[in-house]
């Protein structure tokens, strides 16, 4: 069997070869797009890299902050309790203190009031005595009054 072949028309080679010329273009040209957009996809991913690696490093720092933050408060929070501790001990003698005051006030207004009563009954006896005498002595005044008086109209 014979192969048969057709009329090619003569534009139809130089039209492919054009065609393919064309469609290597277009890919070179896609691939250097693509070549561009990979560098500065990696040019933007190595900025990105380096401020992830700077908030990385500021993040390392603000931790270590705050880790002495931490150590300074519970040096504060210890100080603090220990302090609490001693105003309680100091409160606590404090009140001790008050309360024996006052136990020895409350016995010495007691004695207070007992020697006041004493002193008064003394008084109101000794008042009773001296009005006693008084009278007595008034007594016995007028009764020397008339013995002298007696004594003196003798003479």
């Amino acid at each position: 069997m014979p192969i048969l072949e057709a009329a090619v028309p003569g534009w139809v080679g130089p039209t492919m070869a054009l065609s393919l010329v064309v469609i290597a273009t277009v890919l070179v040209g896609v691939v250097a797009g693509l070549l561009v957009a990979v560098r500065a996809l990696r040019q933007s991913m190595d900025g990105q890299r380096q401020a992830f690696a700077d908030v990385a490093a500021d993040v390392r720092r603000l931790v270590t902050s705050l880790e002495q933050m931490t150590e300074r408060g519970r040096h504060v929070l210890e100080k603090l309790e220990h302090e609490a501790s001693a105003w309680q001990g100091t409160s606590q003698s404090l009140r001790d203190d008050v309360e024996h005051a006052a136990r020895g006030v409350r016995r010495r207004a007691a004695d207070l009031a007992a020697l006041y009563d004493v002193v008064q009954e003394e008084v109101e006896e000794t008042a009773l005595s001296v009005a006693s005498t008084l009278r007595r002595v008034r007594g016995g005044a007028g009764m020397i009054g008339r013995v002298r008086r007696f004594l003196v109209r003798r003479r």
